[in-house]
């Protein structure tokens, strides 16, 4: 029996490994990936047959699954997101084993929210506004139909937004640290982003590991519980404190590029968390 991390080259995995492998010393930990890099096993999850034979040889006792997709183009998110989530559920049932499950969700599955709705709880209507946000709410869906329908042991986090290194340009830490790090080279003489007036939910990568595992040890089969700060804040402030732990200021950032704001339909002044439900799974 072991701990199977998937999508572990993802940026969410690298951020919490470290504590996984602490909280979990005792056990076997497992990480999946798609390259074959030293200390990964490699498996296309949106291939049954390959998870099917992975899970068969694993016998997992607890899946972490990362694994996913934010392109935000409907057919590599459906298949990253979605149809991985049910080769992994299908091939359960089909070996009759039972292990524990924590899904990764995402805010974006609320979607289009009022600010009289913050902080945003679990029970809060879900409207998505991007193609990425529909195959996650789609995923916690079907997470949440294989928990009623085949007693399948799953519980799904939802997270807000995560401050740490590593993760993906297509997020705003991402690509803000991606611009730092191509500033302090000299390959480009000023930073670039969009609205920096909204205010979201950030958390740290060790809040984040902590409220996970807090999930995957004590959560209910089937619920759905928020991982995030519960607090909002500016992302002007948020860029101004990510510039000062790289020994920077605001003098480096240009003109706002009206091409990378989003439309007004989509744009949502304000987001965060209500993590009332996770912590109460503190005891």
């Amino acid at each position: 029996m072991a701990i199977l991390v998937t999508g572990a080259h993802g940026g969410v995995a690298q951020a919490v490994l470290d504590r996984i492998r602490q909280y979990y010393s005792n056990e076997e930990i497992v990480l999946l990936g798609r390259r074959d890099d030293l200390g990964y096993l490699r498996c296309d999850l949106t291939n049954k047959s390959d998870v099917k034979d992975v899970l068969s040889e694993i016998q997992p006792r607890l899946i972490f699954h990362f694994a996913g997709s934010a392109t935000n183009t409907l057919e590599v998110d459906y298949s990253n997101n979605v149809v991985s989530s049910k080769n992994i559920y299908d091939a359960i049932v089909e070996l009759s084993i039972n292990p524990r499950i924590f899904s990764m969700g995402s805010a974006a599955e609320y979607g289009k929210v009022n600010e009289s709705d913050n902080p945003i709880n679990e029970r809060c209507h879900t409207f998505p506004v991007s193609f990425y946000g529909m195959t996650k709410l789609m995923q916690t869906q079907i997470s949440q139909y294989y928990a009623r329908t085949h007693g399948l042991n799953i519980v799904t986090g939802r997270m807000f937004n995560l401050k740490a290194r590593g993760l993906s340009d297509r997020l705003f830490v991402g690509r803000l640290q991606q611009q730092i790090e191509k500033y302090i080279k000299g390959e480009i003489s000023s930073l670039t982003f969009g609205n920096l007036k909204s205010q979201r939910d950030y958390i740290s990568a060790s809040g984040a590991a902590e409220l996970i595992i807090l999930i995957a040890e004590k959560g209910s089969s089937g619920e759905i519980y928020n991982i995030g700060s519960g607090q909002a804040i500016y992302m002007e402030e948020l860029l101004k404190e990510v510039l000062e732990e790289n020994g920077l200021d605001m003098s480096v950032v240009g003109k706002t590029d009206p091409t990378l704001l989003r439309s007004h339909a989509h744009e949502i002044p304000i987001i965060y968390a209500d993590i009332s439900k996770a912590l109460e799974l503190r005891g």
